[in-house]
């Protein structure tokens, strides 16, 4: 009768047992088979983030341990020679020559980013942008993964179009309750890993705006997701958000670093004791002040919350120690004005497989369009020299350049040969962390192959035509600008052609110049060229507000070279005094003889150059844009003192055209046979390729095709 009893309670207790597992599951409990212990779901209020089984699975300080070898390697790189090589440069960094090897990449990303850096921060950021908006507030709603994603969307996008954080505010509410799948659930919270498989599988293609569906705390119904994807989409036109690394988590503090420097910031995770959370709570210490609980999580259900990171900072006396710079979904009355430093290891954070960064994700034509804003062009045999007209970071340039090897090849060259061509090409120079305006060098055997593959540089923007439109950048590559309304006409056509060891867009075509008009410096659109009263010949030609068409004396008419205005009975030119190459040469106006020193041609930017002197230009002094200054003659250095509006002057450097003779128009130069004896003869004009010669503005012709 016992043993009957007992086996009849035993299977009471397991029926019993399953009944409750069952009613467990239904009520959002996890039931751990095999032991006795039931975790709730449900989340402290004000966190939100849960780990599917991984949580604490690595070492707590793994990522920092593993740092201090890679940032010690890193520390060698930056104090080697100018003439350090390749092979050098590879073997202090890895202690291998497989330059592939995960630790060698970091080493060489930890060597182009600096000792400090914040995304919020002006002194940082290329382009004095802060990018990073103030902390939101997520209530008692455990939504703080929403929070950290949709931070990190908002840097990644302010850093895609280089923009203040006053530009963008992205909605929480769209994105946790309306946009990601399955939706962030207010007493449970979310993981990262739906997060990424919802991106992944379903990317965002609309987002809206914070001030048009604003943060409530609840969860949004199918009809107010319905009038949140009314609004205004706020993503950015030509460019979609992903997951960096292929939706891959950042398994490095090196790899963390370098999405922050690119991507505004990364999404992480904190895992803590009751007590460590509860310091966090109370969190208010001074600017410098650091958040690093002692206690750790081992035996004990931790406590998960996302943030978002944008910065840190290393202490130089100790490789292991320093902090992070995160922003948290408590509000700006919480912390440091919304944000914290978390020690570098304390409380899991940067935890391996819980730590991502978004990224925009951009096409090949846009990345060559940021990189043919720069003057790129050969400085010898295999080597690339670049300067950004904006400023740029290497590791910036590393990635653009890595992306820019697949052009006409079958795959891209590896990161990490980039990232150490970037590190040989300009080790010895100041602060290669943080440099950022260049000139840069690239010298890695990739180079030769896409200088000959590719144009590297958008075509010259041209004074009297539209922007460039559908450029390619392979060699045979075809675009054209259209004429502007001041000079209407066919326009202008580039071919991207092998020149040499070298592709570059040769320009045909033109656009009729305007019959009269102003002179007016680029720099400063409301100054014009101007000549004083003209009595006599030698007047001072100076800068004067712009008076219009009224003003005679801004009012040039282009003839043979000439630039000329009608004064007083006479024909005055534009000139160099005395005919003068000396720096400094005053311009003037004296009445129209005939010099090469009153004959100017205009380049693709918009200097003017002396037919006398072509190596020097018509310039503001000291960059003096004030009305009453004397202009001068020097050397042609492209700054902005240099730089005309002058629509009237056709652009003829780089066009290839025919060269007819002034005393009979219908013969022109024409170099029939190129071999060891060129000869150039006079033929009968004609567009064949014998007739097409294109001008330098040193002066020289060089045939079409030829050199």
């Amino acid at each position: 009768m016992k043993s009957y009893i007992a086996v009849a309670i035993r299977a009471s207790l397991l029926l019993f047992a399953a009944v409750l597992a069952t009613a467990d599951a239904q009520a959002g409990l996890a039931v751990t088979a095999g032991t006795a212990q039931r975790l709730l779901l449900q989340v402290p209020p004000r966190t939100g983030l849960y780990y599917n089984g991984k949580g604490t699975g690595s070492a707590r300080n793994i990522t920092r341990r593993n740092y201090f070898q890679s940032r010690s390697k890193a520390d060698q790189l930056r104090i080697l020679g100018a003439s350090t090589n390749a092979t050098q440069i590879i073997r202090a960094a890895c202690n291998t020559s497989n330059i592939l090897d995960s630790a060698c990449i970091d080493v060489l990303l930890l060597a182009l980013t600096p000792p400090s850096y914040s995304s919020n921060n002006t002194l940082d950021t290329p382009l004095r942008r802060a990018f990073i908006s103030p902390a939101q507030d997520q209530g008692m709603c455990a939504s703080c993964v929403g929070f950290a994603v949709t931070a990190a969307a908002e840097a990644a996008i302010n850093v895609y179009k280089q923009q203040s954080w006053r530009s963008l505010g992205l909605s929480e509410q769209d994105f946790s309750f309306c946009k990601v799948l399955p939706r962030v659930n207010c007493a449970a919270g979310a993981s990262y890993t739906e997060v990424v498989t919802s991106f992944t599988t379903t990317p965002i293609s609309s987002w809206a705006a914070r001030s048009c569906d604003r943060y409530t705390g609840t969860a949004s119904s199918d009809q107010d997701c319905a009038r949140a994807a009314g609004c205004p989409n706020q993503l950015p036109a030509g460019g979609s958000l992903s997951w960096a690394y292929a939706g891959s988590a950042l398994g490095t503090m090196a790899q963390v670093k370098e999405r922050i420097m690119l991507s505004g910031g990364v999404v992480a995770s904190m895992a803590m004791t009751a007590d460590a959370f509860k310091q966090l709570e109370a969190y208010s210490t001074g600017k410098h002040g650091v958040f690093s609980p002692k206690d750790d999580v081992e035996g004990a259900p931790p406590i998960m919350h996302a943030v978002f990171c944008y910065g840190w900072w290393d202490n130089a006396t100790n490789a292991e120690d320093g902090w992070w710079l995160c922003k948290n979904s408590w509000g700006t009355s919480w912390g440091l004005n919304g944000s914290f430093n978390v020690a570098y290891g304390a409380a899991y954070v940067m935890q391996p497989d819980y730590t991502f960064a978004l990224r925009v994700s951009e096409s090949l034509p846009q990345v060559l369009q940021r990189f043919g804003q720069a003057v790129a062009n050969p400085i010898n045999a295999g080597c690339l020299q670049y300067s950004p007209r904006q400023p740029v970071r290497l590791l910036q340039l590393a990635y653009d350049l890595t992306a820019l090897t697949a052009l006409g090849a079958k795959a891209a060259v590896p990161l990490s040969q980039v990232l150490a061509d970037a590190v040989t090409s300009n080790v010895g120079r100041a602060n290669l962390s943080s440099a950022s305006r260049g000139p840069f060098r690239f010298c890695g055997t990739y180079v030769r192959p896409l200088l000959r593959r590719a144009c590297l540089t958008s075509p010259k923007q041209l004074l009297d035509a539209l922007p460039w439109s559908g450029c390619g950048a392979l060699v045979g590559s075809v675009c054209t600008a259209r004429c502007t309304a001041v000079a209407k006409g066919r326009g202008y056509r580039a071919v991207c052609t092998l020149t040499g060891n070298a592709a570059t867009w040769q320009v045909t075509g033109g656009c009729p110049a305007a019959v009269r008009g102003p002179i007016k410096v680029q720099a400063e659109p409301t100054l014009c060229v101007s000549t004083q009263s003209l009595v006599e010949s030698g007047q001072q030609v100076v800068l004067q507000t712009c008076g219009g068409t009224r003003n005679k004396n801004q009012q040039f008419v282009y003839k043979k070279g000439r630039l000329t205005i009608q004064a007083a009975g006479a024909e005055w030119c534009l000139g160099v005094s005395d005919g003068s190459t000396d720096r400094g040469a005053e311009i003037k106006a004296g009445l129209c003889d005939g010099t090469a020193n009153q004959r100017w041609l205009r380049d693709a930017e918009g200097a003017l150059r002396p037919l006398h002197a072509l190596g020097s230009c018509l310039d503001v002094p000291y960059n003096n844009f004030s009305p009453g200054v004397a202009l001068q003659l020097w050397d042609c250095i492209r700054s902005a003192a240099q730089l005309f509006w002058a629509d009237l002057v056709p652009y003829v450097e780089g066009r290839a055209g025919i060269m007819a003779v002034q005393a009979n128009t219908s013969l022109c130069m024409a170099a029939p046979v190129l071999g060891k004896e060129e000869r150039v003869e006079l033929q009968p004009c004609s567009s064949s390729s014998s007739s097409r010669f294109i001008y330098r503005t040193d002066g020289s012709l060089r045939l079409e095709g030829g050199s």
